[in-house]
């Protein structure tokens, strides 16, 4: 058979084989490209998470210690036991010590006494 273009049937179809086969390699070469650079942007995000939770945790390891041995002196200076264990943060009551008041001036020493935080 010819069609109108005068070349046959079997003909144009092989032509559109080989341009649909160029097509589709082009098609595969792009998928793989892309493919490869999902890989590489997944490994990237771990590694940019991994960049900020472990200074994070490293630094909790490094100045929890530390900041218990600060709450345990600023606990001493009120005169109580500050309970830090649990929450970092002093909950316990405490005693102003007396060395302490000696060196305040009489007008905050009043203040004090009236709020209720010295006796």
């Amino acid at each position: 058979m010819v069609n109108e273009n005068g070349r046959s049937l079997e003909e144009e179809v092989r032509e559109t084989l080989r341009e649909n086969h160029a097509m589709i390699g082009e098609v595969y070469r792009l998928v793989k490209k892309i493919h490869h650079h999902m890989v590489w942007d997944q490994i990237m995000s771990v590694i940019k998470i991994a960049l900020i939770i472990i200074p994070l945790v490293y630094g909790y390891m490094m100045l929890a210690p530390q900041l218990k041995q600060v709450m345990s002196m600023y606990g001493s200076l009120l005169g109580g036991s500050a309970d830090t264990e649990t929450t970092g943060a002093p909950t316990g009551t405490y005693q102003l010590n007396q060395d302490v008041l000696q060196n305040v001036s009489p007008e905050i020493l009043n203040q004090l006494k009236k709020s209720g935080i010295i006796k």
